[in-house]
Protein backbone atom coordinates (compact mmCIF):
# COMPACT_ATOMS: atom_id res chain seq x y z
CA UNK A 1 0.00 0.00 0.00
CA UNK A 2 1.53 3.50 -0.59
CA UNK A 3 1.39 6.09 1.20
CA UNK A 4 -1.77 8.29 -0.66
CA UNK A 5 -3.87 4.75 -0.53
CA UNK A 6 -2.36 5.04 3.68
CA UNK A 7 -3.65 8.44 4.05
CA UNK A 8 -6.85 7.81 2.34
CA UNK A 9 -7.74 4.32 4.71
CA UNK A 10 -6.47 6.55 7.55
CA UNK A 11 -9.11 9.69 7.30
CA UNK A 12 -11.74 6.86 6.44
CA UNK A 13 -11.59 6.51 9.97
CA UNK A 14 -12.67 10.14 9.91
CA UNK A 15 -11.14 14.04 10.55
CA UNK A 16 -8.14 13.89 11.54
CA UNK A 17 -5.55 16.78 12.72
CA UNK A 18 -2.30 17.30 9.76
CA UNK A 19 0.06 16.42 12.69
CA UNK A 20 -1.81 13.38 14.06
CA UNK A 21 -2.07 11.94 10.59
CA UNK A 22 1.73 12.45 9.68
CA UNK A 23 2.21 10.66 13.31
CA UNK A 24 -0.22 7.61 11.89
CA UNK A 25 1.59 7.25 8.49
CA UNK A 26 4.92 7.36 9.73
CA UNK A 27 6.03 10.57 7.86
CA UNK A 28 7.16 13.92 8.29
CA UNK A 29 5.15 16.83 8.58
CA UNK A 30 6.49 18.76 5.60
CA UNK A 31 6.52 15.45 3.69
CA UNK A 32 2.54 14.54 4.56
CA UNK A 33 1.97 18.85 4.19
CA UNK A 34 3.47 17.73 0.41
CA UNK A 35 1.22 15.24 -0.20
CA UNK A 36 -1.49 16.41 1.21
CA UNK A 37 -1.51 19.23 -1.30
CA UNK A 38 -1.50 17.21 -4.21
CA UNK A 39 -4.24 15.54 -2.71
CA UNK A 40 -6.02 18.40 -2.20
CA UNK A 41 -5.76 19.64 -6.06
CA UNK A 42 -6.94 16.32 -7.31
CA UNK A 43 -10.14 16.83 -5.13
CA UNK A 44 -9.50 13.69 -2.80
CA UNK A 45 -9.37 15.45 0.83
CA UNK A 46 -10.00 19.13 2.29
CA UNK A 47 -8.04 20.77 4.98
CA UNK A 48 -9.19 23.46 7.18
CA UNK A 49 -7.31 25.60 9.34
CA UNK A 50 -8.73 26.23 12.79
CA UNK A 51 -6.16 27.60 14.54
CA UNK A 52 -2.21 29.01 13.96
CA UNK A 53 -0.92 25.70 14.73
CA UNK A 54 -4.04 23.07 13.67
CA UNK A 55 -5.15 21.71 10.11
CA UNK A 56 -7.94 19.39 10.02
CA UNK A 57 -7.92 17.00 6.65
CA UNK A 58 -10.63 15.07 6.10
CA UNK A 59 -11.91 13.10 2.97
CA UNK A 60 -13.61 15.27 0.29
CA UNK A 61 -17.34 14.21 0.60
CA UNK A 62 -17.97 14.90 -3.10
CA UNK A 63 -15.75 12.39 -4.34
CA UNK A 64 -16.75 9.85 -1.09
CA UNK A 65 -19.61 7.75 -0.32
CA UNK A 66 -19.77 5.25 3.21
CA UNK A 67 -22.13 2.00 2.83
CA UNK A 68 -23.83 -0.12 4.91
CA UNK A 69 -25.50 -3.25 4.11
CA UNK A 70 -26.82 -6.22 6.13
CA UNK A 71 -26.03 -9.64 5.82
CA UNK A 72 -28.44 -10.35 2.52
CA UNK A 73 -27.83 -11.37 -1.00
CA UNK A 74 -30.87 -8.98 -1.72
CA UNK A 75 -27.85 -6.18 -1.76
CA UNK A 76 -26.01 -7.48 -4.55
CA UNK A 77 -26.85 -4.84 -7.11
CA UNK A 78 -25.88 -2.76 -4.46
CA UNK A 79 -22.21 -4.27 -4.92
CA UNK A 80 -22.36 -3.94 -8.41
CA UNK A 81 -23.05 -0.50 -8.97
CA UNK A 82 -20.30 0.50 -6.46
CA UNK A 83 -17.79 -1.43 -8.19
CA UNK A 84 -18.81 0.30 -11.35
CA UNK A 85 -18.34 4.59 -9.96
CA UNK A 86 -15.74 6.25 -11.60
CA UNK A 87 -12.32 6.20 -10.02
CA UNK A 88 -12.37 9.78 -8.40
CA UNK A 89 -15.06 8.24 -5.87
CA UNK A 90 -13.52 6.60 -3.13
CA UNK A 91 -16.08 4.00 -1.26
CA UNK A 92 -15.72 1.65 1.62
CA UNK A 93 -18.23 -1.07 2.75
CA UNK A 94 -19.41 -2.08 5.58
CA UNK A 95 -21.39 -5.30 6.62
CA UNK A 96 -23.83 -5.28 9.78
CA UNK A 97 -25.66 -7.97 11.93
CA UNK A 98 -28.61 -5.39 12.09
CA UNK A 99 -30.18 -2.58 10.68
CA UNK A 100 -30.72 -0.86 13.24
CA UNK A 101 -26.73 -0.51 14.65
CA UNK A 102 -26.28 0.58 10.66
CA UNK A 103 -29.22 3.43 10.63
CA UNK A 104 -27.33 4.72 13.68
CA UNK A 105 -24.12 5.06 12.02
CA UNK A 106 -26.11 6.89 9.43
CA UNK A 107 -27.76 9.11 11.59
CA UNK A 108 -24.83 10.06 13.50
CA UNK A 109 -22.59 10.92 9.78
CA UNK A 110 -20.41 7.57 9.92
CA UNK A 111 -22.65 6.34 6.88
CA UNK A 112 -23.29 7.95 3.70
CA UNK A 113 -25.83 5.20 2.34
CA UNK A 114 -27.64 2.21 3.89
CA UNK A 115 -29.20 -0.80 2.45
CA UNK A 116 -32.21 -2.17 4.50
CA UNK A 117 -35.79 -2.81 5.59
CA UNK A 118 -38.20 -0.20 4.76
CA UNK A 119 -39.64 -0.28 7.82
CA UNK A 120 -36.78 0.81 10.01
CA UNK A 121 -35.98 3.33 7.62
CA UNK A 122 -39.50 4.94 8.09
CA UNK A 123 -38.86 4.88 11.95
CA UNK A 124 -35.74 6.44 11.23
CA UNK A 125 -37.02 9.15 9.15
CA UNK A 126 -39.46 9.69 12.01
CA UNK A 127 -36.43 10.46 14.13
CA UNK A 128 -34.88 12.73 11.35
CA UNK A 129 -36.65 13.75 8.91
CA UNK A 130 -33.24 14.17 7.27
CA UNK A 131 -32.68 10.38 6.78
CA UNK A 132 -35.03 9.52 3.93
CA UNK A 133 -35.69 5.76 1.48
CA UNK A 134 -35.44 6.83 -1.54
CA UNK A 135 -35.17 4.01 -3.78
CA UNK A 136 -36.50 0.49 -3.36
CA UNK A 137 -34.33 -2.63 -3.60
CA UNK A 138 -36.33 -5.91 -2.96
CA UNK A 139 -39.01 -8.00 -2.61
CA UNK A 140 -40.09 -11.60 -1.78
CA UNK A 141 -36.16 -12.41 -0.11
CA UNK A 142 -37.83 -13.51 3.02
CA UNK A 143 -40.04 -16.85 4.70
CA UNK A 144 -40.63 -18.86 7.35
CA UNK A 145 -38.19 -21.74 8.51
CA UNK A 146 -39.52 -24.12 11.03
CA UNK A 147 -39.79 -27.56 13.06
CA UNK A 148 -43.12 -27.29 14.53
CA UNK A 149 -46.39 -25.48 13.69
CA UNK A 150 -46.78 -23.70 17.00
CA UNK A 151 -44.49 -22.41 19.58
CA UNK A 152 -41.62 -19.67 19.68
CA UNK A 153 -40.87 -17.89 16.72
CA UNK A 154 -37.62 -15.77 16.10
CA UNK A 155 -37.32 -12.71 14.29
CA UNK A 156 -36.07 -9.18 14.12
CA UNK A 157 -37.44 -6.21 15.44
CA UNK A 158 -38.61 -3.33 12.77
CA UNK A 159 -38.14 -5.37 9.62
CA UNK A 160 -40.92 -6.55 7.46
CA UNK A 161 -40.05 -9.97 8.82
CA UNK A 162 -41.19 -8.63 12.43
CA UNK A 163 -44.82 -7.85 10.28
CA UNK A 164 -45.41 -11.26 8.82
CA UNK A 165 -44.07 -12.62 11.83
CA UNK A 166 -47.41 -11.29 13.51
CA UNK A 167 -49.65 -12.87 10.99
CA UNK A 168 -48.54 -15.81 12.18
CA UNK A 169 -50.87 -16.23 15.51
CA UNK A 170 -49.79 -19.88 16.32
CA UNK A 171 -46.75 -18.66 17.51
CA UNK A 172 -44.94 -16.40 19.97
CA UNK A 173 -42.43 -14.25 18.88
CA UNK A 174 -39.13 -13.85 20.53
CA UNK A 175 -36.40 -10.88 19.22
CA UNK A 176 -33.42 -11.19 18.04
CA UNK A 177 -30.46 -8.80 17.22
CA UNK A 178 -28.80 -10.13 14.26
CA UNK A 179 -29.53 -13.32 11.65
CA UNK A 180 -26.86 -15.35 13.55
CA UNK A 181 -28.63 -15.54 16.63
CA UNK A 182 -31.94 -16.51 15.17
CA UNK A 183 -29.90 -19.30 13.37
CA UNK A 184 -28.18 -20.47 16.76
CA UNK A 185 -30.88 -20.25 18.67
CA UNK A 186 -33.21 -22.88 16.03
CA UNK A 187 -30.47 -24.95 15.76
CA UNK A 188 -30.03 -25.42 19.57
CA UNK A 189 -33.96 -25.92 19.55
CA UNK A 190 -34.27 -22.82 21.69
CA UNK A 191 -37.23 -21.60 19.14
CA UNK A 192 -39.67 -23.64 16.83
CA UNK A 193 -39.58 -21.38 14.18
CA UNK A 194 -37.76 -18.62 12.72
CA UNK A 195 -38.41 -15.48 9.89
CA UNK A 196 -35.26 -15.73 8.05
CA UNK A 197 -33.99 -13.77 4.50
CA UNK A 198 -32.00 -14.76 2.01
CA UNK A 199 -29.41 -16.26 1.08
CA UNK A 200 -30.06 -18.53 4.27
CA UNK A 201 -33.79 -19.04 3.82
CA UNK A 202 -32.38 -21.40 0.66
CA UNK A 203 -29.63 -22.91 2.24
CA UNK A 204 -31.72 -24.32 5.30
CA UNK A 205 -34.74 -25.00 3.20
CA UNK A 206 -37.17 -22.25 4.48
CA UNK A 207 -40.49 -21.59 3.10
CA UNK A 208 -40.90 -18.71 1.27
CA UNK A 209 -43.03 -15.94 1.90
CA UNK A 210 -45.70 -15.13 -0.37
CA UNK A 211 -45.46 -11.62 -0.22
CA UNK A 212 -44.69 -9.68 -3.00
CA UNK A 213 -44.18 -5.99 -1.12
CA UNK A 214 -41.11 -4.33 -1.32
CA UNK A 215 -38.85 -5.39 1.93
CA UNK A 216 -35.70 -3.13 1.38
CA UNK A 217 -34.43 0.13 0.15
CA UNK A 218 -31.73 2.67 -0.14
CA UNK A 219 -31.74 5.04 2.62
CA UNK A 220 -29.59 8.40 2.63
CA UNK A 221 -29.27 11.94 4.45
CA UNK A 222 -26.90 13.11 1.13
CA UNK A 223 -29.44 13.22 -1.42
CA UNK A 224 -27.82 15.98 -3.06
CA UNK A 225 -23.79 14.97 -2.78
CA UNK A 226 -22.63 14.72 -6.19
CA UNK A 227 -21.32 10.74 -5.31
CA UNK A 228 -24.34 9.44 -4.46
CA UNK A 229 -26.68 10.83 -7.55
CA UNK A 230 -23.47 9.02 -9.23
CA UNK A 231 -24.48 6.11 -7.14
CA UNK A 232 -27.89 5.55 -7.63
CA UNK A 233 -27.43 5.94 -11.78
CA UNK A 234 -25.20 2.89 -11.54
CA UNK A 235 -27.46 1.32 -9.29
CA UNK A 236 -30.40 1.35 -11.56
CA UNK A 237 -28.58 0.04 -14.10
CA UNK A 238 -27.44 -3.03 -12.06
CA UNK A 239 -30.63 -3.82 -10.97
CA UNK A 240 -31.41 -4.97 -14.77
CA UNK A 241 -27.67 -6.00 -14.94
CA UNK A 242 -28.87 -8.90 -12.27
CA UNK A 243 -31.51 -10.13 -14.25
CA UNK A 244 -28.52 -11.68 -16.60
CA UNK A 245 -26.30 -14.96 -14.97
CA UNK A 246 -23.18 -13.57 -15.83
CA UNK A 247 -23.86 -10.20 -13.72
CA UNK A 248 -24.97 -12.41 -10.45
CA UNK A 249 -21.69 -14.53 -10.92
CA UNK A 250 -19.49 -11.14 -11.04
CA UNK A 251 -21.55 -9.97 -8.28
CA UNK A 252 -20.53 -12.94 -6.38
CA UNK A 253 -16.94 -12.56 -7.18
CA UNK A 254 -16.81 -8.86 -6.62
CA UNK A 255 -18.29 -10.17 -2.88
CA UNK A 256 -15.45 -12.39 -2.41
CA UNK A 257 -12.64 -10.47 -3.61
CA UNK A 258 -13.63 -6.93 -1.39
CA UNK A 259 -15.29 -8.34 1.40
CA UNK A 260 -13.96 -11.53 2.32
CA UNK A 261 -12.54 -11.36 5.69
CA UNK A 262 -15.75 -10.25 7.20
CA UNK A 263 -18.22 -11.94 4.98
CA UNK A 264 -16.81 -16.01 4.36
CA UNK A 265 -19.47 -17.28 5.38
CA UNK A 266 -22.22 -15.20 4.10
CA UNK A 267 -20.40 -15.46 0.82
CA UNK A 268 -20.15 -18.70 0.84
CA UNK A 269 -24.11 -18.83 1.52
CA UNK A 270 -24.82 -16.17 -1.54
CA UNK A 271 -22.93 -18.31 -4.34
CA UNK A 272 -25.43 -21.35 -3.32
CA UNK A 273 -28.81 -18.98 -3.49
CA UNK A 274 -27.37 -16.86 -6.36
CA UNK A 275 -28.17 -19.24 -9.47
CA UNK A 276 -32.01 -18.95 -8.08
CA UNK A 277 -32.23 -15.27 -7.40
CA UNK A 278 -34.73 -13.12 -9.22
CA UNK A 279 -34.55 -9.48 -9.16
CA UNK A 280 -37.27 -7.66 -10.42
CA UNK A 281 -36.42 -4.22 -12.05
CA UNK A 282 -37.74 -1.69 -9.28
CA UNK A 283 -37.29 2.17 -9.56
CA UNK A 284 -39.79 2.92 -6.89
CA UNK A 285 -39.29 6.30 -5.41
CA UNK A 286 -40.42 5.98 -1.77
CA UNK A 287 -40.21 9.84 -0.60
CA UNK A 288 -43.60 10.59 -1.99
CA UNK A 289 -45.01 8.30 0.64
CA UNK A 290 -43.15 10.15 3.42
CA UNK A 291 -43.58 13.68 2.56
Amino acid sequence: MNIKDRIIETLFEGKITQRELSSKVGLSRSRVSEILTEMEKNGIITRMRVSDRTVIVSLNKDNLLRVGILRSSEYAPVILALYSLPENILWRIKVYGNSLEALRDLIVGDLDVVASPVISAFFFHLIDENIKPVAGIASGGSGLLKRNDRGLLGTTPLSKMERESRDRKNYKLVYYRDIESILKSYDEHKIDAAFIWEPYLTKFGGEKSASGEVCCSIITSRETWSSFSIFMREYKKSIDLMNIYSERLKASHLLSQDLEKQLFHFIMLLNIFLIRLFYISLELILREKIL
